[in-house]
């Protein structure tokens, strides 16, 4: 019985065992995927921010080259590739709502590089032109100076609007550059150098016209939603998380009452065991004093087997003494005398074995033995068919 409540019980804690291992191991699973799609959102949030900075720095020539940027860009694409590849491809394909938001941001990823791609090429115009005009214009200046203080005070109010533009780069000076950029082209027949002067408008119409276009890119790509997008992939997500957390907690659910049931099959099955085992030991009991029953009158019998022997031993010297005497009645020729001496033995035996009560004692004996014997065998005979 203990062997097979033990094994019973292996089988309860191996079950458990088995469940709440695949449990944990799919909670874990769970728990790092959840981490890895979380800070893959995190991240792209931050490099969108990144990007916004360098747009603007570029914008107002903090930077000099784009090589950062396009890294960003490289780094943000690789981040929702492998959301799309690789973390999201089983909650997206069991919740739609995490494919519509994944599939958002990689439509305003696509429309927010391009946009950029525009304002890199218009922005290296216009910082270019920024960068020549001033001191082009400066020079200019100097030399009207000389011929024409009044055409350079002119020129000089487009010049300095360039350079605080270039600083600070407030549409008031834009502004100014642009009501006065007439200026330039009628002071052409007054300048000696007017390829120079040419040259200058050409700087400044450029400043007026891609500072525009420039910066209606920078608002266009501002003004892409992408952080707000990924914020709302966050949310779905979580709640495709909590939806996989209760079918584990299901599951755990399941494991406890999977171990309950085996815990009370367990404790009915020892209950019939035990009672099984007690009725077994009860009939083992009764088997054992029917036994011992048995085996007393077994006993009985067999000390009576000696006395019994005995007697028979002496009743066959009587018949030994009566067969002689019957052998000699058989001869043609008997001995008389013999058969008187074998008769007188016989008679002699008898008497002795009367005297001493051993005949009828022997009976009582035989009867005593047969009787146990009997008994003996009824017990076993119960033994058997029981």
């Amino acid at each position: 019985m203990r062997t097979a409540l033990l094994l019973i019980l292996l089988v309860i804690v191996g079950g458990v065992g088995v469940g709440s291992l695949i449990y944990k191991n799919n909670l874990e699973d769970s728990e790092n995927a959840r981490t890895h799609v979380l800070a893959s959102l995190s991240q792209i949030k931050h490099i969108d921010s990144l990007i916004n900075t360098q747009m603007l720095e570029s914008r107002y020539g903090l930077r000099v080259d784009y090589d950062e940027l396009a890294q960003l860009i490289t780094q943000i694409k690789r981040e929702v590739s492998e959301l799309d590849t690789t973390l999201l491809v089983e909650p997206a394909s069991v919740d739609n709502s995490i494919r519509i938001a994944l599939d958002n941001i990689k439509e305003q990823l696509t429309l927010k590089i391009d946009v950029i791609e525009n304002f890199k090429s218009h922005n290296s115009v216009l910082r270019n032109s920024i960068k020549y005009a001033p001191v082009l214009g400066d020079s200019i200046i100097e030399e009207l100076s000389v011929t024409n203080n009044e055409a350079a005070q002119d020129l000089k109010v487009i010049n300095n609007a360039l350079y605080r533009w270039a600083l600070y780069g407030s549409k008031k000076e834009a502004t100014i550059i642009q009501d006065n950029s007439t200026v330039v082209i009628d002071l052409i027949p007054k300048v000696e150098n007017s390829i120079a002067l040419i040259e200058y408008s050409t700087h400044v119409t450029a400043v007026i016209e891609e500072q525009e276009k420039t910066q209606r890119y920078i608002t266009n790509a501002l003004a892409i939603p992408l952080v707000s997008t990924v914020g709302q992939l966050e949310t779905v997500y979580a709640g495709y998380y909590m939806t996989v957390l209760k079918s584990l907690e299901r599951d755990r659910l399941y494991v406890m009452g999977y171990a309950l049931f085996a815990l009370l099959v367990a404790v009915y099955l020892g209950v019939m065991l035990r009672k099984s085992y007690q009725a077994l030991k009860g009939r083992d009991e009764y088997r054992s004093q029917q036994i011992s029953v048995a085996y007393r009158h077994v006993g009985y019998a067999d000390n009576h087997v000696g006395t019994v022997k005995g007697a028979f031993y002496s009743i066959k010297e009587i018949l030994l003494f009566l067969d002689g005497i019957y052998l000699e009645t058989k001869k043609q020729s008997h001995d008389p005398k013999k058969m008187s001496q074998l008769l007188s033995k016989a008679i002699k035996k008898y008497r002795h074995l009367d005297k001493q009560n051993t005949i009828d004692e022997t009976d009582e004996l035989l009867e005593k033995s047969n009787h146990n014997l009997e008994k003996a065998s009824t017990l076993i005979k119960n033994l058997m068919a029981s």
